[in-house]
């Protein structure tokens, strides 16, 4: 029997927005002067929703990998994975068909074809959750003994988040100074754990897959969230500063959020994120819950559509983040996105037969 949670309809919201700001922000990213105001605002927002993919993958963790739910293989299968095959089979032909008529892409029949299989750009979210689903019949066995999710959890800690967090600090400061002892470490580190030590088991988003089960079973006590909090706060500082540190002091644009999703900081800030709102739903009124678990229902068809928005509205419109101050504008253009998104996402659910199996 299904039971309705309903902190996961908040945090559906709360990932989406972050999503779109993360797009909005890093969409002139790579080519502003890291010197400009412009950059500073986009590093800042950039650093800010970096936890909304991660929630995400959380909120699934937790509802597929309950053991109270029951998935067999057919419904896993003939409905899980079918439906989202079916909608990325849809929107990468979309996408590609857009491309090839307006984009980039136009009149390429070779970036047609790779663009139809790789997916646009935002589509990847898709990719990754079969993977995900596939193995959800090898995870669940594991969460139902808690000691193996502990320990698949210490075993992630490691492999999954510090390791590529060195790795990323260590590149940074490679930039800075050129062969020398950063520059050995990280050769290294590379070396050591991409040659010698084949570990791929509780790798990337199999990790936030398993902690959403985890963090959604556990209690905590109003001591334990501070500690949580404080580490958000602290992986927030530093996803802003270190990347302007090593922008400013190399002078060059720095990649510091490439693959960020799994790195310690980013952990840190998803954790806080879903566990803030699991324990403090309550201080919302119920007009805004009713309404969250509404939007909830819409925000796949938001997270599929936005892409698509934000291209027209630079295309068509010079909408960008670079359109007014950066500050206001990154927050502003999101949140007209999501609207416009929205409303799309709504027109689409009404066509008959096809709309609920696209979207």
């Amino acid at each position: 029997m299904k039971t309705h949670i309903i902190y996961f309809d908040i945090l559906r919201v709360l990932a989406i927005l972050a999503v779109i700001i993360l797009h909005v922000a890093a969409a002139h990213f790579g080519d502003t002067n890291v010197f400009s105001f412009s950059w500073e605002m986009e590093n800042m927002w950039d650093g800010l929703v970096w936890w909304g993919v991660p929630v995400f993958v959380m909120i699934s963790g937790a509802l597929f990998l309950d053991p109270a739910r029951e998935i067999s293989f057919h419904k896993l299968y003939f409905k899980n994975i079918f439906h989202i095959t079916t909608i990325l089979i849809f929107w990468s032909v979309g996408y590609a068909l857009l491309g090839f008529v307006t984009g980039s892409s136009q009149g390429n029949i070779e970036k047609l074809i790779a663009h139809t299989v790789l997916g646009h750009f935002h589509l990847w979210f898709l990719y990754m959750l079969l993977g995900l689903y596939i193995i959800v019949p090898l995870l669940r066995p594991i969460c139902k003994d808690m000691q193996l999710v502990r320990y698949f959890l210490i075993v992630s800690l490691f492999f999954s988040f510090l390791i590529p967090t060195v790795t990323k600090v260590l590149t940074g400061l490679d930039l800075i100074m050129p062969d020398s002892i950063f520059s050995i470490g990280l050769k290294a580190m590379n070396s050591l754990f991409n040659e010698h030590i084949h570990f791929h088991f509780t790798l990337e988003y199999v990790a936030y897959f398993v902690l959403g089960y985890y963090v959604h079973q556990l209690t905590l006590l109003p001591k334990q969230r501070k500690i949580i909090y404080l580490l958000g706060v602290l992986g927030w500082v530093f996803s802003i500063f270190f990347g302007q540190f090593i922008a400013h002091t190399s002078r060059t644009n720095f990649d510091f959020y490439s693959d960020g999703n799994v790195t310690l900081h980013v952990l840190f800030q998803s954790l806080s994120v879903f566990i803030f709102v699991k324990y403090h739903i309550n201080m919302l009124p119920e007009k805004l819950i009713t309404f969250s678990n509404y939007l909830s229902k819409r925000v796949f068809g938001i997270y599929l559509l936005h892409a698509g928005v934000q291209s027209c509205l630079s295309k068509f419109f010079g909408l960008s983040s670079s359109s007014f101050n950066p500050l206001i504008s990154i927050p502003a253009i999101a949140f007209l996105i999501f609207c416009l998104s929205w409303m799309g996402s709504e027109i689409i659910r009404r066509i008959p037969w096809l709309g609920a199996k696209i979207i």
